[in-house]
């Protein structure tokens, strides 16, 4: 995502909050959030990781939590998602 992005979408993730059933996060080395996913009644909503953090796993163990812990069976998925950013 780029800044643009993550402005456009920070009020949204603020308002969304709320009423997110299930939340984690992990932290990298230094402590500093590297990504989180959140979950509501078995749906991935959120799922963000930081520009550092990418293609390091995190996402991927993320993912796994929320179907182990959160039994998440589906995905909500932005279309204007772009890997590269």
């Amino acid at each position: 995502m780029s800044e643009a992005d993550i402005q456009f979408f920070k009020p949204m993730v603020r308002n969304a909050l709320p009423h997110i059933v299930q939340l984690a996060y992990m932290r990298d080395a230094d402590g500093h959030v590297a990504g989180y996913i959140a979950a509501v009644e078995g749906k991935v909503e959120m799922l963000f990781i930081h520009p550092d953090a990418r293609g390091l796993g995190v996402g991927k163990r993320l993912l796994a939590y929320a179907i182990s812990v959160f039994n998440a069976t589906m995905l909500d998925v932005n279309e204007q998602t772009d890997k590269s950013s």
